[in-house]
């Protein structure tokens, strides 16, 4: 027998060197190749970019001139501080808890050129939440999976009602950071396996340190780096088949690539402990303690099934939505387990990587995931948002990347798949408007509190009574004491709360009630209005 039988004799030669690993069919090389239909494939992919950035910024075009809720005050604070030959500073910001640099620096660049003007905030979080989704579908193009596949499973992630304590809320930018820079990481360093391109390798390098310095969570990218170089290596290599799949050269090429990730992942630990002074604190993002609670898991998983607010949402629609995704993962799993043999490597590989990313995801999570789980009233979502990314990577892979082939079935798959669209689109609105009403309490609070005092005395002392600090997992006036100040341009006025929620009486001390000297603000649930019920007596 020749040693080339089997091997499709029109193709070119340096094609025709390459193990089966490698070479699939004379049509997929000449496919690939042919300057049409690569011009071809180049138009499809930026439409679907577009698209994909598009359908965010619809999904998310309510809520593009929220204003600042919480937190969002703080950081505003503390980044007004720093010139801009203090960068260093950047690291400090909440340093007894994380090392957060880069997205820092967009609210500190944002704050000095457009002040409290959120419309640029907003969408920036908006596009990099799409950009993400724009990366998820490039990575499943990368590892030639159908073009249909990969951006369904892109779509599902940009309209998921899970996402927006992370995106809406422009406090969780530091988790739309870090998995933007992570999904690029990967994309670079698949395109370094493939073309060879130090650019790219480089590139996969910045990438993943701009993702270490976005958040905690991005500690895992060792973990995918390493991952996605041992299961795609054979796909993406030049060498002779035999060689490409020898276990031994294979992890001996690996170290040398995966090192520098390592590496860097090492480094970021050393500094995130000189900054902190701990590598994970129990009160921060970054824990892995407690015991394990088995419906902790459980809770959580299916809140990420049916991530619906129950703020805005009957339980009844949330256990409807549960069943419905639960029904198409079951399925999704089984026709994996049954058809794993008869689909094609690159899909079983690309499967199994996901597989990785999401228990990758659930380390930094680990007191969120086993100990205190997520409820239906999506406290913390924030925390899972890398990790839906991957379910919904593996529940459209499994349905069609495992699936048959026949017109029938992915018709039906397709069919399925769309129809969770418009229900997380309407899901993703209802979410959203807890955000839209914690916005408006927010302003109004600000710019009440302005205009029925224009001009308070030095050093004067606000006492606020009422104030509807928490609704679900939203927080709305928990940063009075910089929001207020901020809504004066002045640091000299002293802000107290009274009777505060009892649900956050951990984090806010009641300190009514108002001595006569101070003067009193109490807001009215009912009326949602602010008023200003007594002021210090005259001289």
């Amino acid at each position: 027998m020749r040693a080339d039988a089997g091997q499709p004799a029109d193709l070119p030669a340096p094609v025709a060197r390459l193990g089966p690993a490698q070479v699939r069919s004379a049509d997929t090389v000449m496919a690939e190749t042919d300057p049409m239909n690569k011009a071809r494939a180049r138009h499809i992919n930026r439409l679907a970019g577009v698209s994909l950035v598009a359908l965010a910024v619809l999904a998310y075009l309510p809520i593009i001139n929220n204003y600042p809720v919480a937190d969002d005050f703080a950081w505003i604070v503390k980044v007004s501080d720093i010139r801009f030959y203090e960068f260093w500073k950047l690291f400090l910001i909440q340093s007894k808890f994380f090392v957060r640099p880069a997205p820092f620096f967009s609210i500190w660049l944002f704050n000095g050129i457009f002040g409290m003007e959120w419309i640029p905030s907003h969408l920036l979080n908006v596009v990099m939440h799409g950009g993400t989704g724009v990366l998820l579908y490039n990575l499943f193009d990368k590892v030639r999976i159908n073009k249909l596949t990969g951006f369904l499973a892109a779509s599902l992630f940009v309209l998921t009602p899970l996402a927006p304590e992370a995106v809406t809320w422009t406090s969780g930018r530091f988790d739309v950071w870090a998995l933007f820079f992570i999904m690029l990481t990967l994309l670079l360093y698949a395109a370094f396996m493939k073309n060879r391109s130090r650019a790219a390798y480089a590139g996969a390098l910045v990438a993943a340190t701009v993702a270490l310095l976005s958040k905690e969570s991005a500690i895992i990218i060792f973990i995918l780096v390493a991952a996605f170089e041992l299961l795609f290596s054979s796909t993406f290599s030049r060498e002779p088949d035999g060689a490409a799949k020898h276990w031994r050269m294979r992890l001996s090429r690996a170290a040398v690539r995966v090192g520098p990730f390592v590496a860097l992942s090492f480094a970021y630990l050393v500094l995130r402990y000189a900054i902190t002074g701990a590598l994970a604190r129990s009160t921060s993002y970054l824990d892995l303690t407690g015991a394990p609670n088995l419906l902790a898991p459980a809770r959580t998983m299916v809140t990420l099934l049916a991530p619906l607010d129950r703020v805005m949402f009957s339980k009844d629609t949330v256990v409807l939505l549960a069943l419905y995704m639960g029904l198409l993962s079951a399925a999704s799993l089984i026709i994996v387990i049954a058809r794993w043999r008869k689909t094609p490597e690159v899909t079983r590989r690309l499967w199994l990587f996901f597989v990785v990313f999401f228990l990758a995801t659930l380390i930094p999570v680990y007191s969120s995931f086993f100990v205190k789980g997520m409820s239906s009233y999506l406290t913390n979502s924030r925390y899972f948002y890398n990790s839906d990314i991957a379910l919904v990577s593996l529940l459209v892979l499994g349905l069609l990347g495992f699936g048959w082939k026949t017109r029938p079935y992915r018709t039906a798959v397709i069919v399925l798949l769309v129809l969770v669209m418009p229900v997380y689109y309407w899901g993703l609105s209802r979410n959203n408007q807890v955000w839209e009403d914690a916005s408006t309490v927010s302003r109004h609070i600000s710019e009440e509190t302005h205009r029925l005092l224009p001009d308070p005395p030095p050093a004067a002392d606000l006492y606020f009574s009422n104030v509807p600090i928490s609704r679900g997992a939203h927080i709305y006036a928990s940063a009075l004491e910089y929001s207020i100040p901020l809504a004066y341009g002045r640091r000299d006025l002293n802000i107290f709360y009274v009777n505060p929620d009892p649900a956050l009486s951990g984090f806010f001390q009641d300190q009514g009630p108002a001595p006569a000297y101070a003067y009193l603000f109490v807001y009215d649930l009912e009326t949602g209005q602010l008023a200003l019920e007594r002021t210090p007596p005259g001289p």
